[in-house]
């Protein structure tokens, strides 16, 4: 199922994981790359940089960090 083609903020991100009836699933980070490859990776930590704090002074970001 897919529940949208882009995410650009965190507040759409949650509204779109709130339609997501199993609540206990894994996360999975698929990359989307040209090669024949086939790798998983998995959500494995949540980084954030509010707006405001040092190297993110103008915007600040949430950065969803994947593992093989």
């Amino acid at each position: 199922m897919v529940l949208w083609s882009k995410v650009v903020t965190v507040e759409k991100l949650i509204k779109r994981l709130q339609l997501i009836k199993d609540k206990s699933l894994d996360v999975r980070i698929e990359i989307q790359t040209y090669t024949d490859e086939d790798i998983n990776y998995w959500l494995s930590n949540i980084e954030v940089s509010n707006t405001g704090s040092s190297g993110y002074e103008m915007f600040g970001e949430v950065r969803l960090i994947g593992t093989e």
